[in-house]
């Protein structure tokens, strides 16, 4: 399917699966190309590699639990509480009540097409957030065998966004390219009133100087 069929009522399986390679902590992020394509989403995009940066830490926290090693649950509990604020909350909300709405509305699928995939996804990762928070809980309370139960949901969660913010930025190639100057500008305007709503959008830059103390403290410490 060429890129253009997006917007003549694609069907949910037209969303690619991201390439080998494309997903480990490390590589290169976001689809190849796509920031000169781009311009109403390249701001999503930046956020997408800061919350790969999260990612990269609950990936850190999943080999150390795999270990028997023991993570500080406040430790944890702050990754899960920096993805919600962050991603849930503030990401989340531009998606869905500013740029997908936009996007339905110059032809690209809803129901049965690509955004019902990704606000399926969203859901699914909500999902598996309220399991981790029930798993945390145990996880605290030294519950034997909790930790690599909460190892598999942590690598199920992390998988999930990872392919799912591939899916997303292939779609935003395919919107910066057909989309045209009207559209681009109503898009823009709707991401500025969610983040204008939001303290937890207006608190981004609380967000990355966090993020970056994490990087620096126990997590980024090789295991030995």
């Amino acid at each position: 399917m060429c890129e253009g069929e997006y917007f003549a009522g694609g069907m949910a399986d037209s969303l690619p699966t991201a390439p080998a390679g494309r997903l480990d902590p490390g590589a290169a992020t976001g689809y190849l190309g796509l920031r000169e394509a781009m311009e109403v989403t390249d701001a999503l995009v930046a956020e997408h590699d800061a919350m790969r940066r999260l990612l990269d830490l609950l990936t850190r926290t999943v080999g150390r639990l795999r270990e028997g090693r023991q993570v500080p649950a406040p430790a944890i509990r702050r990754l899960l509480d920096l993805n919600r604020q962050f991603g849930e909350v503030c990401h989340h909300a531009k998606e869905e009540h500013a740029l997908f709405p936009v996007l339905e509305a110059n032809g690209i699928s809803r129901e049965g097409g690509p955004l019902q995939v990704l606000v399926e996804e969203h859901r699914l990762g909500r999902s598996l957030m309220a399991e981790l928070d029930q798993m945390l809980e145990q996880y605290i309370y030294a519950d034997g065998g909790i930790s690599n139960l909460l190892a598999d949901r942590l690598e199920d969660y992390v998988g999930l966004v990872r392919e799912h913010m591939w899916k997303e930025e292939y779609l935003f190639r395919v919107a910066a390219e057909n989309l045209n100057e009207r559209a681009q500008r109503e898009a823009a305007e709707a991401i500025a009133r969610v983040e204008e709503s939001l303290a937890a959008c207006q608190a981004r830059g609380d967000f990355v100087r966090e993020l970056e103390r994490l990087e620096s403290t126990f997590l980024a410490v090789p295991a030995g």
